[in-house]
């Protein structure tokens, strides 16, 4: 993600950025346990990315869905 960022250009769209976060919050559950520190703290990251787009980001509808687990 943060190479795509250095790329300018390839985020043309809030939905693709926002998809890629999603993506390494997903996998980051997906593959640590729910008591790992990295489970944890991918639940907190994307608490705060959330927090962050409800208050800063304006939008015309809801921006992708964290998809649900299983």
């Amino acid at each position: 993600m943060e190479a795509r960022l250095r790329r300018q250009g390839y985020y043309i769209t809030l939905d693709i950025f926002v998809a890629d976060f999603r993506r390494i919050v997903e996998n980051c559950r997906i593959y640590n346990l729910p008591e790992t520190i990295y489970n944890k703290l991918a639940s907190k990251l994307e608490a705060s990315f959330n927090n962050y787009m409800a208050s800063h980001v304006i939008s015309d509808g809801p921006l992708l869905p964290m998809p649900s687990p299983g």
